[in-house]
């Protein structure tokens, strides 16, 4: 009788689940369709406006620098502070477009059947009344508002530590950049929005579970909303504060990471098959070809494919830069100061297991999408907001009374967390000195004018390194047939520092080719040459950019002492050594990493003990 009752219990779950995905499809199709009843055009008055003013800033102008996009990408690669403008003309844009056929067919869209761009829902009807500066006002002011309001609830709900840890959260995903950012808010709003909704009505998820279809409905609503920018968040913040506020025994938390991660996921899965089924249907198109070499560009198995550890570089890379040293630095003089006044002089470590399980979630995600979050690095690396969070909780976790004594609790004793604590400083501080910044700089790929380089001529061009050590440097070049090669050289005066050759046969088609410079240059002028040998019946050719789309990195090239007016078009890789700010930064994130793992695996340890010692007593 009990395992039937589980068994219909389990399938009524199900079947809610799938009644509540079903509406949410139909839901999201008539919101869109709805929409576009709407008369508006790019010619209406605050769509033209708001396109002046982000074709004033441009694509990707880095805040707080407050200067425009100069169509030179990287030029700030290790500043969080990039607006995404581009992406927030093509909302726009998306919002406003007419296309032809009945409102259902423009809600399916055919130019991105991927995505729901369910932002059409909001942003169509407010540009009616709003451009976009005044968007961008109301967007700072509502997101100071959740903010303040979730953390009035987590200060009334845990006290004053929790509304820092709030006040943190924003402060992560940089702030200035997230009020200007129409991109770098949806999914913000999604998961702030769903965890004060767990807040205000805790008993009433925590009734029969049903928390987890908050957690499906997040899922489904970050898809609808989302241009796949850091869409972790919408699970990993709900999920920490819920972690933090019950105290539970660990199988029950782990059962909770679980069961919301399976609710978000099947959530987030569901609703945008949902999208590309319908727009299959709607439109007529098949997309399984486009499906396939979706996921295989964003998960990088293609031609382009990415390592993790170079993904690992280019998201974290971010977080070096004078807030989040500061905000670092202050929880890291509170959590010692905790740590000396402690009264107990224990720390209770029950809860650190289902946080690393939710830093684990940021550093999978990353993995699975390494190409996507490696190529939009400027905004997916918010996405280790989550982690951080999830460490500064577990710290703080740590430092709480233990409530009862009826659980299962493992609590280190002080000699332990002492001498543990000179383990963690020590290993962190190992692991700073071998962070380097991989740092890459280019025009964007901009296609550029092909060059025919005669044998017997050269070209050349000065180099200004902006870094000690050129890691990588890569070149433009074509042929149209196999015989012969480039000769490539650099020199430091009349000192030769490097050179290589290139065959016409590696690059008949023309490619960006890669050269293992791995040269330390003190910052000295170096001239870069490139001259053609053993040509035959080829011709090899070099890309020259206009003058418009030129790096400081270089001067104006020159073939034979003739300017060229362009550059020879390069991508730099430096690997930079960390200056005060990344150590500092370095350390105090490694430092939080290996901390939550060293008290799992005491935890595990003790715990291991225990029921061995109580097996050894039974018997």
């Amino acid at each position: 009788m009990d395992r039937k009752t589980t068994i219909k219990g389990a399938a009524s779950t199900v079947l809610k689940f799938i009644i509540i995905l079903i509406a949410a499809v139909l839901v999201g199709i008539i919101w869109l369709s709805l929409v576009y009843l709407i008369p508006i055009s790019d010619q209406s008055i605050h769509v033209r406006e708001s396109m002046r003013i982000l074709d004033e800033e441009g694509w990707y102008p880095v805040i707080p620098y407050v200067k425009a996009f100069n169509n030179v990408f990287g030029l700030y690669a290790d500043s969080p502070g990039i607006l995404d403008n581009y992406t927030d003309g093509l909302m726009i844009e998306l919002s406003v477009e007419n296309l032809e056929g009945s409102c259902l067919q423009k809600a399916m869209k055919e130019t991105l059947p991927r995505y729901w761009c369910g932002f059409v829902g909001i942003l169509r009807p407010v540009l009616l009344f709003l451009d976009y500066s005044e968007i961008r006002m109301l967007n700072i002011l509502l997101q100071m508002f959740l903010v303040a309001v979730l953390a009035m609830q987590l200060y009334q709900r845990k006290g004053k530590v929790w509304c820092f840890w709030a006040l943190s959260m924003y402060a992560f995903l940089t702030p200035y950049v997230m009020g200007l950012s129409l991109q770098n808010s949806t999914v913000f709003y999604i998961g702030i929005i769903g965890t004060i909704t767990l807040l205000r009505w805790e008993n009433f998820w925590r009734e029969k579970r049903r928390y987890l279809y908050l957690f499906f409905l997040l899922g489904i609503v970050t898809v609808y909303f989302d241009f796949l920018t850091y869409p972790l968040f919408t699970w990993a913040l709900p999920l920490t504060v819920w972690i933090s506020i019950n105290r539970i025994r660990l199988r029950e938390y782990m059962r909770d990471v679980f069961l919301t991660g399976v609710c978000w996921i099947l959530g987030y899965a569901g609703m945008w098959a949902g999208k590309w089924q319908a727009a299959s249907w709607v439109l007529d198109l098949s997309y399984s070809d486009i499906l396939i070499g979706r996921i295989n560009l964003h998960t990088g198995h293609g031609e382009e494919a990415v390592s993790f550890a170079d993904n690992l570089a280019a998201n974290l890379c971010k977080w070096v830069n004078i807030q989040i040293a500061c905000i670092l630095l202050a929880w890291g003089i509170w959590f010692c100061m905790i740590l000396v006044k402690r009264r107990k002089k224990e720390l209770c470590i029950d809860r650190c297991i289902p946080f690393t399980v939710i830093l684990c979630g940021s550093v999978a995600w990353c993995y699975v999408m390494r190409y996507h979050t490696y190529v939009h690095s400027f905004f997916t690396h918010r996405i280790y907001c989550t982690a951080l969070l999830a460490v500064l909780a577990a710290c703080i976790c740590m430092s709480e009374e233990v409530e009862t004594e009826a659980l299962f609790h493992i609590m280190v004793p002080r000699r332990v967390w002492l001498s543990g604590s000179v383990g963690v400083m020590i290993l962190a501080l190992l692991i700073m000195t071998q962070c380097k910044a991989d740092i890459v700089i280019h025009n964007g790929g901009v296609i550029p004018r092909h060059i025919l380089l005669e044998e017997g001529s050269s070209i050349s061009e000065i180099i200004y390194p902006r870094y000690n050590e050129i890691k990588e440097l890569s070149l433009g070049v074509a042929a149209d047939g196999d015989g012969g090669e480039y000769l490539v050289e650099i020199y430091d005066g009349d000192r030769l520092l490097f050179e290589d050759t290139i065959s016409f046969s590696e690059v008949k088609e023309g490619k960006v080719y890669p050269l293992p410079v791995g040269l330390k240059t003190g910052r000295r002028e170096l001239t870069l040459c490139i001259a053609v040998r053993n040509c035959e019946n080829a011709n090899g050719y070099v890309y020259v950019t206009d003058s418009d789309y030129s790096l400081t990195e270089c001067s104006e090239a020159m073939v034979d002492g003739n300017p060229l007016g362009g550059q020879l078009t390069l991508i730099f890789g430096y690997r930079a050594v960390p200056g005060a700010k990344a150590a500092l930064c370095s350390f105090l994130l490694a430092a939080g990493v290996v901390w939550l793992l060293a008290a799992d695996l005491y935890y595990g340890a003790t715990a291991i003990l225990r029921i061995r010692r109580k097996g050894r007593a039974d018997k």
